[in-house]
């Protein structure tokens, strides 16, 4: 009889281990959702805040900058200059910020600053050359 009841004991242990090992791995998977939706939501605002309110490259008066969009030269190819200038931070927002705001990167010489936003240097590049002279 003290067998059997040291059996009974034992059962019991081993299912209170396992409820808590239960326990354990889903509060640990819960967290782990947690984290990843915390993670996903400072991504998304980080990106978002980036394509609306993107700050300057430098605070004024800034550096100032020549930079020339040759006839013909891909969207790419511009992004790319506008970030070994100095003149853009990232070029996945840049390239997002030309579609939202549905521009035309236009050819010409333009004098630019790195204190201007990537919306500025966006719009000063739709307008083309003359448009900071007006």
């Amino acid at each position: 009889m003290a067998e059997n009841s040291s059996e009974i004991n034992i059962k019991k242990a081993n299912r209170a281990v396992g409820s808590a090992l239960r326990a354990g791995i889903r509060l640990i998977g819960i967290l782990l959702v947690v984290l990843l939706f915390h993670f996903v939501i400072s991504m998304g605002y980080d990106f978002g805040y980036n394509l609306f309110a993107a700050p300057a490259m430098s605070a004024p008066p800034g550096r100032e900058v020549t930079f020339t969009v040759e006839k013909g030269e891909s969207t790419a190819e511009i992004i790319d200059g506008l970030a070994d200038a100095g003149l853009i931070r990232d070029k996945l927002i840049f390239r997002c910020q030309i579609i939202f705001y549905d521009k035309i990167l236009q050819p010409g010489e333009y004098d630019m600053n790195t204190s201007m936003t990537s919306k500025e240097i966006l719009m000063y590049l739709d307008g083309g050359p003359a448009s900071l002279q007006e």
